[in-house]
């Protein structure tokens, strides 16, 4: 399957239909390769880590934040470069308008906001089986054995490795 969508209001039913398994969202700027790569190699060492349980009973959805420039082939280009383009994580991208909607849920918009989107793009949303944030994570300060730890601890019983 693809490894990113252009389509992020079917990114939003995407969100809605992963109910029942835990989801790792965050969100991505491909313009800021420098200070995203720590960040998105952490998920990437916590991706390989799940192994098997990535795609099945976790999925990682990384949503662009800057949709006028990352295009879907662009946000393949940064999945590529940065080790993420595995089943079970996905890159959505859309319109502004459609971003906005996605991201308000999580207290975040593209602009507008006094402090900007740099300030929030460390984080990393836990949303848990109903689909509600349980946890969030700064992905500058977690380290990635401690985070995969934690999402092997909220596994359903019996999908541990």
């Amino acid at each position: 399957s693809d490894v990113c969508s252009s389509d992020l209001h079917g990114g939003k039913l995407l969100l809605a239909s992963l109910k029942g398994r835990l989801v790792l969202v965050n969100f991505i700027d491909t313009a800021c390769a420098a200070r995203c790569a720590p960040l998105m190699a952490t998920l990437a060492h916590v991706g390989g880590r799940l192994r098997r349980d990535l795609g099945k009973t976790i999925f990682f959805v990384s949503i662009s934040s800057d949709p006028e420039r990352d295009s879907p082939a662009r946000l393949l280009e940064f999945a590529r470069a940065n080790d993420s383009q595995r089943p079970g994580w996905l890159f959505l991208t859309g319109t502004p308008a459609q971003v906005d909607r996605v991201m308000e849920p999580f207290g975040l918009r593209i602009r507008g906001e006094q402090s900007g989107w740099g300030s929030s793009s460390t984080f990393a949303y836990l949303l848990d089986r109903k689909g509600h944030i349980t946890r969030i994570y700064d992905l500058s300060r977690v380290r990635a054995e401690s985070l995969a730890f934690d999402l092997f601890r909220l596994l359903p019983e019996g999908d541990t490795q």
